[in-house]
């Protein structure tokens, strides 16, 4: 696309009102799946919606079409408890079967397969993954609401009481596999410094469980190895008592169940009521929002075979394969070619943007043109000294900030920093082992840093929008999580 056709289309992006929604640093190769997926919303959730435009990064930031999403929060708020309710039927349903399908795709034997097979078991997980991933941008909507109306249902109070209420209230009501993966780590750890002489079969038995953890935003390869566990365990060893700090972490989970049920009952919460089935939603809501990205991106884990198989019979190394979309991986598996150049894929290593509009996806690796578009929908932050955000967990906290975007950045958090991150996902834990506190841009008090903060009583502060862009690493900042204030007291 040049000249005429790059200024129809730069007119049509400066017509968009684009709202910033978050920083993901998932491969190119799944950001293809969720952002083509929306097609078929409609059929797969139930609304009748449509994302009508998606730009992206390949820094990670995302854009989306303003009033895209105003629309989804006035249907969501339109329908109430009934259509929410509906709405995660849907998605268990829907991430079920994803997780079905691939985990009977990765029992097949590749290696004998023609090509014909493989390229049909890659479109029935492509269909799979496409519909899963209707489930992605809007659930952050339908969080957002059911805390809302927990909130406007509460007996009368401050402000500040009822965020606090909400936090005990919400709390997930089940375990997902990052929070047993904590368990059973502190367990590893146990029987590390016991030396154990069955520790390699445990490491292994951990990481046969878990590995896939280390892959998440479908940046496949980077699986957790015997050598990051034995890191990880290493360093955790060098402040921490294992046995004391497992106790701890199942006190923890034990007195929010019991602080949930309490308040419920000091509350008088009917539970007949709206408010109760509320709760229990948000609950629901709390769980499904890690699980569904968990297992979204462990279904990329556990085909991973096919993909390098795919790779493999077409001299692509398993590197490039993730700067395909999955269109053209597909093209590739069907034709035996690639329907781009290596060259093409060399300059997306370097830069890329990616545009979903009712003209089609596109990617563009034209550096000048994707800083035109940078420019038009990313104005300059102003310098600040001070953030704001919600209070996730209470505490006052200095140390130096360290910006973690994905799991490349973990290992440069060190004890005593302050993690700054978009959002945290499990394959951060390791590093949130270390933090002396959590800050990130995005979340609401059923996100995964906020669940984490109370596990680990570290003081974290959510939603500030903008910490990742206004912080570098090393600066050193307080964290003021009794007030929700991030001050900068002394800028690199």
């Amino acid at each position: 696309m040049k000249g005429q056709n790059y200024t129809k289309l730069e007119k049509e992006i400066k017509e968009i009102e684009w709202q910033y929604v978050v920083n993901r640093r998932d491969s190119l190769l799944f950001r293809s799946f969720a952002d083509q997926c929306h097609k078929n919303f409609k059929q797969v959730s139930g609304i009748s919606w449509n994302l009508s435009a998606i730009l992206r990064l390949s820094s990670g930031e995302m854009f989306y079409n303003k009033k895209d999403f105003d629309k989804l929060r006035d249907i969501f708020s339109n329908g109430g408890y009934k259509l929410l309710s509906n709405f995660a039927h849907r998605l268990e349903v829907e991430i079920k079967s994803l997780y079905n399908i691939s985990k009977n795709i990765a029992q097949e034997n590749f290696k004998k397969a023609d090509n014909v097979k493989l390229y049909r078991l890659l479109k029935k997980y492509s269909n799979s993954i496409l519909r899963a991933n209707n489930f992605l941008s809007p659930l952050v909507i339908a969080d957002k609401l059911i805390s809302n109306q927990i909130l406007e249902l509460l007996p009368t109070t401050s402000q500040k009481e009822a965020n606090h209420w909400l936090g005990i209230l919400v709390h997930p009501a089940k375990e997902h596999e990052n929070s047993r993966e904590e368990i059973e780590f502190y367990k590893l750890v146990l029987s590390y410094r016991k030396h154990d002489k069955n520790i390699k079969s445990l490491t292994n038995n951990h990481l046969k469980k878990y590995s896939w953890l280390g892959t998440r935003g479908y940046n496949l390869g980077l699986e957790w190895t015997v050598k990051s566990i034995e890191e990880r365990i290493k360093s955790f060893l060098v402040d921490k008592d294992p046995k004391k700090q497992l106790s701890q972490l199942i006190a923890t989970r034990k007195n929010i169940e019991v602080s949930s049920k309490n308040l419920i009952k000091k509350l008088k919460i009917n539970k007949n009521s709206l408010l109760f089935k509320s709760i229990k939603l948000a609950q629901r809501y709390a769980f499904l929002r890690t699980w569904r990205t968990n297992t979204i991106y462990k279904s990329g884990f556990l085909i991973q075979p096919l993909y390098y198989e795919i790779a493999d019979r077409n001299k692509l190394s398993k590197e490039d394969l993730l700067f395909l979309d999955h269109k053209e991986l597909l093209y590739l598996a069907k034709n035996n070619k690639l329907p781009i150049s290596k060259l093409e894929i060399k300059k997306r290593k370097e830069v890329f943007m990616t545009i979903n509009t009712a003209e089609g996806y596109k990617i563009f690796t034209d550096s000048t043109f994707i800083q035109r578009i940078k420019n038009t929908i990313q104005p300059k932050q102003k310098i600040e000294n001070s953030i704001t955000g919600n209070i996730a967990y209470k505490g006052i906290v200095r140390g130096k900030a360290k910006i973690v975007f994905n799991v490349y950045d973990i290992n440069k958090v060190c004890k005593g920093d302050i993690l700054v991150a978009v959002m945290t996902f499990p394959n951060f834990v390791p590093a949130m082992e270390k933090a002396a506190a959590f800050v990130t841009d995005e979340g609401g008090i059923l996100c995964h840093a906020a669940i984490i903060a109370r596990e680990m009583k570290k003081p974290c502060i959510i939603a500030t929008k903008n910490a990742t862009q206004i912080l570098k690493d090393n600066d050193e900042i307080e964290v003021d999580a009794d007030k929700g204030i991030v001050s900068i007291v002394n800028k690199k």
